[in-house]
């Protein structure tokens, strides 16, 4: 076959201008998704790829072979007990996806309530960003997108009937969380040019009615939600590079306003987290390692903060971990992550004692509030990955 040569995209003249800065950009053009000389373009770029490569198909075919092999196609995730079920997710041979299952009861039948496998039939794409069930187990929420766009469609389920609600929101973020109250859920939104995530709706399941609980409008932050490991309140999040900044609302009352938990500043990243008694804030206010403070529920500005674990120049605090009687903190010390449990009453402190000169560990998916068990993933030079 005779060598082809690679496609050469066209130049239009056309200029940016932003903060009194020209800048050309004769292949503005290629932005616009819906002009058909963009697409003949891509079709002739992957025409090409696919001749110059040509020759490697086998190999291709040989190495997908050998990883999908090592792979174990039937498989189960460990199940996380919440609010009464075991949830858990399973990977059948053959199958591209997950299928979302739960039991009452460890030894009870599996109820499948929701098959990506079956969903994605008849998609060329087909991704889940999301999925929760309503904490009375009734109500599925998950997201979808069919195009590879990140626009996602939220879609919900009677979980008791199997049957799906009409009721469908477009264009969202896939980022939601649900408040206690069984029918309020919140989702995020974003911007259709940018994709920056940038406004909080209020959406209820009873009625389709929804509503604009926050926009963020400084384009450099971008916002997400999620319900607290307590369930006391629905947190919304806005961050950026260098700062962050809360909101809350009381899950149980989820149609109050939204609260600023304290205002942004640059260069100030915090983080909250629900206790028993109050909010622990990681913060890095005076403190490049960061440092953990504590605050009531209900003053919950800065200088109401006090220290609740100190600044230290040889750790960093990455990360906290709340549970009702303890907090595990994850402290980087000399190029390790190590996990330092801190009981809440007394204030004594244990690390875990891996046993080992080297590894890699995190926190892993800890949602009960009351447990006295932490998940956690491990790995070493003579460990697989584990949870």
């Amino acid at each position: 076959m005779a060598q082809k040569s690679p496609p050469v995209a066209k130049k239009i003249p056309y200029t940016h201008t932003a903060h009194g800065v020209d800048r050309p950009d004769p292949w503005h053009w290629l932005s616009d998704r819906d002009n058909r000389e963009v697409r003949e373009y891509l079709e002739e770029e992957n025409q090409y790829y696919s001749q110059q490569t040509d020759f490697q198909k086998d190999l291709k075919d040989c190495l997908y072979k050998e990883m999908r092999g090592r792979i174990k196609e039937e498989d189960l995730t460990i199940p996380v007990f919440l609010h009464g079920y075991y949830y858990y997710q399973r990977e059948v041979s053959g199958g591209e996806y997950s299928a979302y299952c739960r039991k009452l009861k460890k030894d009870s039948p599996e109820q499948v309530y929701l098959d990506v496998n079956a969903e994605a039939e008849g998609f060329e794409f087909f991704d889940v960003a999301d999925v929760g069930v309503t904490p009375g187990g009734q109500v599925l929420a998950w997201t979808k997108d069919v195009e590879g766009r990140r626009f996602y469609e939220l879609c919900f389920r009677n979980l008791s009937t199997g049957a799906d609600l009409p009721e469908t929101i477009h264009n969202m973020s896939g980022n939601f969380a649900w408040a206690m109250d069984q029918n309020t859920l919140f989702y995020v939104s974003q911007d259709p040019v940018t994709l920056r995530e940038n406004q909080v709706w209020r959406y209820s399941v009873s009625d389709g009615q929804k509503e604009l609980v926050f926009e963020e409008v400084d384009e450099t932050f971008s916002l997400s939600v999620y319900r607290s490991k307590s369930n006391k309140f629905v947190m919304i999040s806005s961050s950026s590079t260098v700062s962050t900044e809360y909101r809350y609302l009381d899950s149980y009352k989820p149609y109050e306003s939204a609260v600023l938990f304290n205002e942004r500043r640059r260069h100030h990243e915090y983080f909250v987290y629900d206790g028993l008694d109050g909010f622990y804030v990681l913060s890095n206010a005076g403190a490049k390692n960061f440092k953990i403070l504590k605050t009531d529920f209900d003053k919950t500005a800065e200088q109401h903060w006090s220290v609740w674990l100190s600044h230290r120049e040889d750790t960093l605090l990455s990360d906290l971990e709340v549970f009702r009687d303890y907090v595990v903190v994850e402290e980087v010390r000399g190029g390790l992550t190590h996990l330092n449990i801190i009981e809440i009453k007394s204030g004594k402190s244990k690390l875990i004692d891996f046993g080992e000169a080297l590894w890699s560990v995190s926190t892993g998916y800890n949602v009960s509030f009351e447990s006295y068990k932490l998940r956690y993933s491990y790995e070493s030079l003579t460990t697989p990955a584990s949870l």
